[in-house]
């Protein structure tokens, strides 16, 4: 595991949403402040406001990606196209290893599992947070 998805990991076993575990481990990265990044993924959760959507890990994941680069002038059609290309690229290979994008169909896998006296250690989403968190720093550090 890496440093990043120990830190994700951290933040999400304290009781912090998916969303907000992935995107403060990146903090240094972005120049936001701990509480300020916390508040701005704190929506995402359970897949955006707890409906189940697209999953609070992705969120984090194209927070992140659009804070780092997702600066450019609107009018510039090529520039909006590359980035949402990035963020495809940064996202993509989470959808890869788990089979979706989507918070319900993720958690629909260990719906039959018995559930464990301690809800954050058991759910599935321990393991998107860890794994969204080392493919979003190994895409970073991939990119110029």
């Amino acid at each position: 595991m890496t440093k990043r998805a120990d830190k994700a990991r951290d933040y999400y076993l304290q009781g912090y949403n998916c969303a907000q575990s992935v995107a403060a481990a990146f903090t240094d990265v972005t120049g936001l402040d701990e509480q300020t990044m916390l508040k701005m993924a704190s929506s995402f959760g359970g897949g955006v406001g707890h409906l189940k959507e697209v999953c609070g890990v992705v969120s984090g994941m194209a927070l992140i990606a659009g804070l780092v680069y997702g600066d450019y002038d609107p009018a510039d059609k090529s520039a909006k196209t590359a980035h949402y290309e990035r963020v495809q690229h940064c996202v993509l290979p989470f959808k890869e290893k788990f089979g979706s994008l989507i918070c319900r169909d993720l958690l629909e896998r260990n719906e039959k599992a018995p559930k464990a006296e301690e809800p954050y250690a058991s759910r599935p989403c321990l393991e998107y947070v860890e794994n969204a968190a080392e493919i979003l720093e190994l895409w970073l550090s991939s990119q110029p």
